[in-house]
């Protein structure tokens, strides 16, 4: 059966409205990268860029773009038991 796909209305200059979905696979890449993160240090391995390229399979390049924003969504994610 043939399903109508409809454009979203137009702006008032004439062009139709686009939708960017480089922000949600960055946020899956860093959040990827994230959990490598948490789980190559708390298994007492150094986090560097060699060790992870090689357990993501992310390029060197690519993981220096979005270690900061990974590294900060690690810290957030980490829970921290102090005892008393």
């Amino acid at each position: 059966m043939i399903q109508r796909r409809y454009r979203p209305a137009a702006s008032p200059n004439g062009t139709t409205p686009r939708t960017s979905c480089a922000g949600n696979i960055r946020a899956k890449l860093e959040a990827k990268l994230a959990d490598h993160m948490r789980l190559l240090a708390g298994s007492g391995v150094l986090v560097t860029v060699e060790t992870l390229s090689r357990e993501t399979g992310m390029s060197d390049a690519l993981i220096a773009r979005l270690a900061p924003g990974a590294a900060a969504r690690a810290r957030r994610a980490s829970i921290r038991q102090v005892q008393a």
